[in-house]
């Protein structure tokens, strides 16, 4: 019934990757490659020292001018499983954005991340230096927008992406919620210690006829079908905090291959990539591989991924959740009225 909201649990671990000599990686051999794709011959392969990373884009294709489209083509090739019930080539923009895997180098000039980071640290050390960064940087944030693009693994099925508009504002904690597909039109809105701690939802078309706007607890059955985690983790500000903890708590050099790549581009945006694996399966470890994306400019997570543990050898990971933050914009003066279900703009109600 609500918007799917994101969280990464506290016991992730995560790691990273860097493009040509920027690469490192603390384990003695990890591909880039999807787990289910075998290198494709015009793959060009990058020696890192103990680590070969494949970056399966062919050299001609024209990084950072080419369209959505051509990145399209490449969405199988970079993602640990090949899901047939999540293709979404043809749809709008905002899916295909969703749907156009990173790509793995960019032209001169577009770098332009700034950092106090020490290029020479240990990958985990890097991967932690760069979460803080990110965490004392969200600090700043008052309030962004964004489109929110979302699928999740539910009941062991991986959903199609859900595509809607979002608002968030810090203090007091609020999400707005619109769809933009499916059930376009369809909005939610929880704000911290308001509306006697409940969200407030309407459906459309007919359901909305029938049910007209909502108040629900945000754990209920109700509000929690299709999701994995409830609106009450919605947002950056949850994902820093909990991955940060995760973090420090469990990426170490015995259970962890970590790589770091910092030249990578997210719709079109420069961003760094980190990658981590557990090597073994422990029952306190939420994901076998999560991949996490910052934003150069923004210094702020824009892109997260996380994989269960494969059924057997040889066998993809499967994906259990996909979030985007596409269009990000920070600081915009949200105000009370963004996150009031009697705002005109917004349609609760039961007409």
């Amino acid at each position: 019934m609500l918007a799917g909201l994101i969280l990464v649990s506290g016991r992730v671990v995560a790691g990273n990757a860097l493009s040509g000599s920027s690469e490192r990686n603390n384990a003695p051999s990890l591909s880039m490659e999807s787990t289910d794709q075998k290198p494709a011959s015009d793959s060009r392969m990058l020696n890192t020292g103990t680590t070969s990373v494949t970056t399966p884009f062919p050299d001609s294709e024209p990084v950072g001018e080419s369209s959505t489209e051509s990145l399209v083509e490449h969405s199988r090739v970079d993602s640990p499983e090949n899901e047939t019930d999540s293709i979404a080539i043809s749809e709008s923009e905002p899916l295909r954005l969703a749907n156009a895997n990173p790509v793995d180098r960019m032209p001169p000039g577009l770098n332009t991340r700034h950092s106090a980071i020490d290029p020479s640290s240990d990958p985990i050390d890097y991967a932690k230096a760069a979460l803080a960064e990110s965490k004392e940087r969200f600090a700043s944030v008052r309030d962004y927008t964004c489109t929110f693009i979302k699928r999740e693994r539910i009941q062991g099925r991986l959903s199609g992406y859900e595509v809607m508009s979002m608002k968030a504002r810090t203090s007091p904690k609020s999400v707005y919620f619109k769809f933009k597909q499916p059930k376009a039109g369809r909005e939610a809105i929880y704000v911290d210690g308001r509306n006697r701690g409940k969200a407030i939802v309407h459906d459309v078309g007919f359901n909305k006829f029938l049910a007209g706007t909502l108040h629900l607890d945000p754990l209920s059955r109700r509000a929690m079908d299709g999701n994995r985690h409830p609106i009450t983790e919605a947002g950056l500000g949850f994902m820093i905090d909990t991955l940060t903890e995760g973090w420090n708590r469990e990426m170490n050099p015995r259970d962890s291959e970590v790589t770091i790549r910092e030249t990578v581009l997210v719709n079109k945006r420069p961003s760094m990539m980190i990658i981590c694996k557990h090597r073994n399966r422990q029952p306190h470890f939420v994901f076998h591989e999560v991949r996490l994306y910052i934003d150069h400019e923004l210094g702020l997570p824009t892109r997260f991924e996380a994989y269960d543990w494969p059924a057997g050898e040889d066998q993809p990971a499967p994906l259990l959740e996909e979030y985007i933050y596409s269009d990000l914009k920070i600081n915009v003066g949200l105000s009370d009225a963004d996150f009031d279900p009697s705002n005109k703009a917004y349609s609760f109600g039961r007409f």
